[in-house]
């Protein structure tokens, strides 16, 4: 049980900072907009991985491979993705 409390803070926390980076901080950074935009999806995608992941599948043991495997292949496919965006970005080979 205490996993589940601690990684469904853990989710919650990473959304709540990519919903924080895709709206607040890509206005206040404007000409970083673009890669608080791609921190953002990622950190919300992480988000959703952790939860799927580790609270999804304790809660509901049972549930089917059918639902389950392709919820976590999309979140951990766009945070990967979102990763590798963002360390190019940041290593100035995708401009913004």
């Amino acid at each position: 049980m205490l996993r589940v409390l601690v990684a469904s803070a853990w989710a919650g926390l990473l959304v709540l900072a990519g919903v924080w980076c895709w709206s607040d901080l890509s206005g206040r950074l404007p000409t970083a907009a673009g890669l608080c935009r791609v921190m953002g999806l990622t950190l919300i995608a992480m988000g959703q991985f952790v939860f799927a992941a580790v609270v999804a599948d304790r809660l509901c043991p049972g549930a089917s491979a059918w639902v389950r495997t392709p919820t976590q292949v999309i979140a951990g496919a766009t945070y990967l993705v979102g990763l590798v965006l963002l360390l190019l970005m940041l290593a100035g080979v995708i401009r913004q």
